[in-house]
């Protein structure tokens, strides 16, 4: 080990690389990870190599995979309540929408007041996915017995584990507590890719095609990470026209997974 040559962000996508994106590190800043995982940033600043930090598991989880949940979106138990309560879930989208619609249209004078503005409006946007693609998903499952069980044989960190005949009664009884917890906890919804087949083995519904909203997801990571710049250092330009087609976008793509939601 030597000392640390890469920054901090540099070092968190090279780790995130090397574990074949097992590692999620939205929104870990560097004075964020001194507190908030400050195992992982002692690795860093002893120049550890992300090679050997992922093939060692140096911060492996149950299962063996190294997993390490950052994202600040992960629910609590308040937060799963809240998903829980919310079985009016593309209403609750709707409203959000209108309202981020409402914000695109006030006129400010001031231009860094409107540009961060603008970029709000834009995390906004995808945040209102996130949060549908969660509350449709945790309560569609929970109100079916068939799809509760086609979660628990589809769900990858359940195929990892085994259960001894000792506990297999105490884990009937606690079925829908580990399922809620799993799919509150273990799941990123901005990772369209795994939650469409997540989607697709246990409510047999399948995305629409979703290659521009992923950009707008990679979009609003820059403006998170990168004080709204890409990995070139070239400026993301934002303005009304381009929320409103990223919104626009959105809107249609949650209109036909709740359309088909709503046909099963």
């Amino acid at each position: 080990m030597i000392e640390q040559e890469l920054t901090w962000d540099e070092w968190l996508e090279e780790l995130a690389m090397a574990s074949g994106g097992e590692i999620d590190y939205f929104y870990l800043s560097e004075d964020n990870a001194k507190i908030e995982q400050p195992e992982l940033y002692k690795y860093y600043q002893m120049g550890y190599d992300v090679n050997d930090f992922v093939s060692e598991r140096l911060m492996s989880y149950e299962g063996g995979d190294v997993i390490i949940w950052i994202d600040p979106d992960e629910p609590d138990d308040n937060q799963l309540d809240a998903i829980l309560s919310n079985t009016e879930f593309y209403q609750t989208f709707s409203e959000e929408i209108k309202s981020l619609r409402v914000l695109n249209d006030i006129v400010i004078t001031d231009d860094k007041a409107l540009k961060s503005l603008k970029r709000q409006i834009y995390i906004g946007t995808i945040t209102c996915l996130e949060t549908y693609l969660s509350d449709a998903f945790i309560n569609t499952v929970l109100s079916n017995q068939e799809y509760l069980k086609s979660f628990f044989s589809t769900f990858k960190d359940f195929k990892k584990q085994t259960i001894s005949m000792s506990n297999l009664f105490i884990n009937i009884d606690k079925a829908e507590e580990i399922a809620k917890e799993a799919m509150s906890s273990k799941v990123l919804y901005h990772k369209l890719d795994k939650v469409n087949e997540m989607y697709t083995a246990t409510l047999n519904i399948s995305f629409p095609k979703f290659g521009e909203i992923m950009r707008y997801i990679n979009t609003r990571h820059d403006l998170v990470h990168r004080n709204g710049k890409t990995t070139d250092g070239n400026k993301i330009l934002i303005d009304c026209k381009i929320i409103e087609q990223v919104i626009s976008d959105i809107e249609n793509f949650v209109e036909k997974i709740d359309k088909m939601l709503h046909e099963k």
